[in-house]
């Protein structure tokens, strides 16, 4: 039996889960897209951990790329990097600032009558 019920089978070698696969299927560099996602994640949440993390995966990315110049996304991996050092030095700032807020200034405002 034929599994053409209408007689109009014309292949166009496309599909659901083809049509990926035939555009040719290049990601890019996911590193450079992990490194982007978690220096923007640092930068407002957790700099010290995803900050340092974007630099690493934004430097792995930018080696894949030298290595294999194909994958694109150099512009991604260059702002992760970037974002990163930002997230990491504003939380930085932050916390240096905080903890020299807290052992200079809070002691005096308490009146430390001693």
């Amino acid at each position: 039996m034929d599994d053409d019920r209408w007689g109009d089978e014309v292949d166009t070698g496309f599909g659901a889960v083809d049509a990926h696969v035939m555009s040719g299927g290049d990601l890019g560099c996911i590193e450079a897209r992990l490194a982007l996602a978690s220096a923007l994640f640092g930068l407002f949440f957790l700099g010290f951990f995803f900050g340092p993390l974007a630099l690493s995966l934004g430097q792995r990315a930018q080696i894949r790329i030298a290595l294999d110049p194909e994958l694109g996304d150099q512009g991604l991996a260059h702002a992760a990097r970037l974002v990163g050092k930002l997230a990491l030095g504003l939380h930085l700032t932050l916390v240096i600032g905080t903890l020299g807020w807290l052992f200079f200034s809070l002691p005096g405002m308490t009146g430390g009558g001693g």
